[in-house]
Protein backbone atom coordinates (compact mmCIF):
# COMPACT_ATOMS: atom_id res chain seq x y z
CA UNK A 1 0.00 0.00 0.00
CA UNK A 2 1.55 3.75 -1.03
CA UNK A 3 2.69 5.58 1.68
CA UNK A 4 1.44 9.72 1.60
CA UNK A 5 3.47 12.59 2.24
CA UNK A 6 0.75 14.54 3.31
CA UNK A 7 -2.57 13.91 4.35
CA UNK A 8 -4.72 15.45 7.18
CA UNK A 9 -8.52 14.97 7.62
CA UNK A 10 -10.41 17.82 5.63
CA UNK A 11 -7.81 18.70 3.68
CA UNK A 12 -8.66 18.70 -0.45
CA UNK A 13 -5.86 16.85 -1.48
CA UNK A 14 -3.88 13.46 -0.64
CA UNK A 15 -0.31 13.84 -1.56
CA UNK A 16 2.56 11.94 -2.64
CA UNK A 17 5.68 13.10 -3.28
CA UNK A 18 7.93 9.60 -4.68
CA UNK A 19 5.47 8.58 -7.62
CA UNK A 20 5.90 7.93 -11.61
CA UNK A 21 3.23 7.33 -14.27
CA UNK A 22 3.95 4.24 -16.03
CA UNK A 23 0.93 3.97 -18.59
CA UNK A 24 -2.32 5.98 -19.60
CA UNK A 25 -4.95 5.63 -20.77
CA UNK A 26 -7.56 8.26 -22.05
CA UNK A 27 -9.85 7.86 -18.29
CA UNK A 28 -7.00 6.82 -15.75
CA UNK A 29 -3.06 6.87 -15.15
CA UNK A 30 -1.15 3.94 -13.84
CA UNK A 31 1.36 5.22 -11.16
CA UNK A 32 4.00 3.30 -9.65
CA UNK A 33 4.30 4.24 -6.26
CA UNK A 34 7.81 4.44 -3.71
CA UNK A 35 6.97 1.14 -2.03
CA UNK A 36 6.79 -0.37 -6.00
CA UNK A 37 3.16 -0.62 -5.96
CA UNK A 38 1.39 0.66 -8.78
CA UNK A 39 -2.42 1.70 -8.79
CA UNK A 40 -4.80 3.02 -11.72
CA UNK A 41 -5.74 6.94 -10.75
CA UNK A 42 -8.97 7.77 -12.63
CA UNK A 43 -7.74 11.30 -14.26
CA UNK A 44 -10.75 12.88 -12.72
CA UNK A 45 -9.32 12.62 -9.07
CA UNK A 46 -6.40 13.70 -9.95
CA UNK A 47 -5.33 17.12 -8.56
CA UNK A 48 -3.95 18.88 -11.53
CA UNK A 49 -2.89 21.90 -9.82
CA UNK A 50 -0.72 20.43 -7.06
CA UNK A 51 0.55 17.06 -9.34
CA UNK A 52 3.77 16.88 -11.54
CA UNK A 53 2.29 13.53 -13.04
CA UNK A 54 0.00 13.75 -16.19
CA UNK A 55 1.22 11.05 -18.73
CA UNK A 56 3.62 8.43 -18.73
CA UNK A 57 6.89 8.74 -17.98
CA UNK A 58 5.93 12.02 -15.42
CA UNK A 59 7.69 11.21 -12.40
CA UNK A 60 7.59 13.21 -9.19
CA UNK A 61 4.20 14.65 -7.14
CA UNK A 62 0.63 13.66 -8.01
CA UNK A 63 -1.80 15.03 -5.45
CA UNK A 64 -5.46 13.22 -5.58
CA UNK A 65 -8.84 13.12 -3.59
CA UNK A 66 -9.42 12.07 -0.14
CA UNK A 67 -12.57 10.18 -1.55
CA UNK A 68 -10.30 8.12 -4.00
CA UNK A 69 -7.93 7.13 -1.59
CA UNK A 70 -10.59 6.23 0.86
CA UNK A 71 -12.21 4.14 -1.32
CA UNK A 72 -8.85 2.23 -2.32
CA UNK A 73 -8.85 1.49 1.58
CA UNK A 74 -5.80 4.18 1.98
CA UNK A 75 -6.56 6.82 4.64
CA UNK A 76 -10.31 6.69 6.72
Amino acid sequence: MPEFDQYSAGTEAVFSLDAECVASSEKALLVKFADGSKHWIPITQIDGAHSDIFMKGDKGMIAFTPWFARQKGWIK
